[in-house]
């Protein structure tokens, strides 16, 4: 009688796991990546483009610029700022100032949307790789910014950042990202998919 009590709890304990961890690096050694569309990668260029001409721009914790080069951004106002530039339509001031989990309910295609809570980074950066190429919103600890998926599974982080302003940089020299204990993302399909794009209040704010 002790063995199917056993078998009971050992079925009782999968179950109530929770979110399976994220997969260890070397189960996407060899991954194909799934393209996007011709549609998304015209959008992909687009924002690649935006983000190239705010390279530089300075950060503070109040900047709200929306002229590339020109005065101060801080991290959620360069998140939707450069969206809007790329043609969504947002609450650009809201969205800023939500929380960034919050901002990525808004914007995010719905089923991409994954999190990872003390993962270790490279465990998160395949769990990110395995969705494919792209670009995706990411919420940290008290920060925000992109993560950009190459065809070949290269990522970069893209944000505004205290002390660099806007960057471009690898995850792993980016101390918001590589020490963050929570991470959620959420991958962005371009105008088409932006279906929600306005947020609860505000819980906590972004720098």
């Amino acid at each position: 009688m002790r063995r199917p009590s056993i078998l009971f709890l050992g079925i009782l304990l999968v179950a109530c796991g929770g979110d399976p961890e994220p997969p260890p690096p070397e189960t996407a050694k060899n991954i194909h990546l799934l393209p996007r569309t011709p549609e998304a990668r015209a959008f992909d260029e687009k924002l690649r483009a935006i983000h190239q001409e705010w390279m530089g721009t300075a950060w503070t914790f109040t900047g709200t610029s929306q002229t590339p080069r020109q005065g101060s951004i801080a991290c959620g106002y360069f998140v939707t700022t450069t969206l809007e530039q790329a043609g969504l339509e947002l609450d650009r001031v809201r969205l800023a100032q939500a929380a960034s989990e919050k901002m990525i309910l808004a914007l995010a295609e719905p089923d991409s949307i994954r999190r990872y809570s003390d993962a270790p980074l490279e465990a998160f950066l395949e769990g990110v790789r395995l969705q494919g190429e792209g670009y995706y919103l990411v919420g940290l600890d008290n920060h925000t910014g992109f993560l950009k998926v190459d065809p070949d599974g290269g990522i970069v982080f893209i944000h505004s950042g205290p002390g660099r302003g806007v960057v471009e940089e690898a995850p792993e020299d980016a101390p918001e990202l590589a020490h963050s204990r929570y991470r959620v993302t959420g991958k962005i399909g371009g105008p088409a998919g932006n279906v929600n794009a306005t947020p609860p209040a505000a819980t906590r704010r972004p720098g």
